[in-house]
């Protein structure tokens, strides 16, 4: 009888160890099962490597590649006086880095000059600079080639105008804190070109699809 119980005891071990030794043989993580069970969500690593490189969950090149603004700028385009200029912009992604656009604009140094012109232009896009739930943004460089009607005490003068634009836009999104912001945009900038030989300026706009 204690033989038997003995073989018994063994043979339980026995299995009760191989058990444990094909456990150890085939381990299956919490990690891998759960990114098994989620493979479309990112991980933490890819959540902060998106500060530079975006995921594939909203952009808004992509999916409201249209925009519109209003701008206001200052320069020393005038002999004597100080001009401001008051502008109006559309424009479309192309890519990521590429935008197409529009803008008309009228300068006045309030005194003796007043000239209005019409440009379409090309911009280019850094990658995002800033980039999270909340906003992003992008450095540019834009080229700008249309027409100036221009006004100085008893001159006037149609010509072709072009300019150069280097600035920074930043983008307000959906789950910016400052609710009355959201889906619009804030564009510091600079510009130098002919006519005009140099401004800088601030456009505050919308981006939108149809």
């Amino acid at each position: 009888m204690k033989k038997l119980l003995l073989g018994a005891i063994s043979v339980l071990l026995f299995a009760f160890g191989g058990a444990l030794f094909a456990q150890e043989e085939n381990p299956q993580p919490q990690e891998e099962q759960s990114s098994q069970e989620n493979p479309g969500k990112p991980s933490n690593l890819a959540r902060k490597a998106s500060i530079v490189l975006p995921l594939d969950e909203f952009h808004v090149w992509r999916d409201f590649p249209w925009s519109l603004g209003a701008s206001f700028e200052t320069g020393g385009n005038t002999r004597e006086n100080v001009e401001t200029g008051y502008g109006v912009t559309i424009d479309r992604y192309l890519s990521q880095i590429i935008a197409l656009g529009l803008r008309a604009a009228l300068h006045n140094d309030g005194n003796t000059v007043t000239a209005t012109e019409v440009l379409g232009h090309i911009r280019f896009y850094t990658p995002y600079v800033l980039n999270n739930p909340s906003f992003n943004a992008a450095l540019f460089t834009q080229f700008g080639f249309g027409a100036v009607y221009y006004i100085e005490e008893e001159r006037r003068k149609n010509s072709f105008t072009f300019d150069f634009v280097a600035g920074f836009r930043f983008f307000f999104h959906n789950e910016f804190i400052i609710s009355p912001l959201r889906g619009f945009y804030l564009e510091p900038f600079i510009r130098t070109g002919y006519p005009f030989l140099f401004s800088g300026g601030l456009m505050i706009g919308h981006w939108f699809n149809f």
